[in-house]
This record gives structure tokens, sequence and C-alpha cells, in this order.
């Protein structure tokens, strides 16, 4: 019953940090530096997020929330 197969992975205590690093390594490239370029902000959202997670849109700049959210869309 409690037998652990080969196809199982060990538990980690940092898997969300990982899958946030692979998911940055894929976008890195159109990175320069902390910025991203407006024409690529599209393709970087259809990338990095996945089915079941959970978007937040929050901070003090509503111009940036405006626009994410319109990309999103």
């Amino acid at each position: 019953m409690g037998e652990q197969t080969q196809e199982q992975r060990p538990v980690s205590w940092t898997t969300r940090r990982d899958e946030k690093a692979r998911r940055m390594q894929t976008v890195e490239p159109w990175l320069r530096g902390p910025v991203l370029a407006r024409e690529k902000i599209i393709e970087t959202l259809e990338l990095v997020i996945v089915t079941g997670d959970r978007i937040v849109m929050e901070g003090d700049n509503q111009k940036q929330a405006d626009f994410l959210s319109r990309a999103l869309v």
C-alpha cells in the first residue's frame, strides 16, 4: 500500500520556487535586464501561465494593472 514506485518523485520543499525558475527561463531570452518588451507580453503570459494557476493583479500602478489585464484577455 505505501510502496513508492520509481515514477513517483520525492517531495521537495522548493517545488514552487523550482517551477517559477523553470518558467522564467523560458522567457529569459526576451528580457532586457528586468524589463520585458511590450510586444512580447501576450506570448510571455501564454507561456508562463498554465491551467490551475491563480492570477492576482495588485499594486499601486493602475496603468500597469490595466495593461496586464487587457493582455490577459
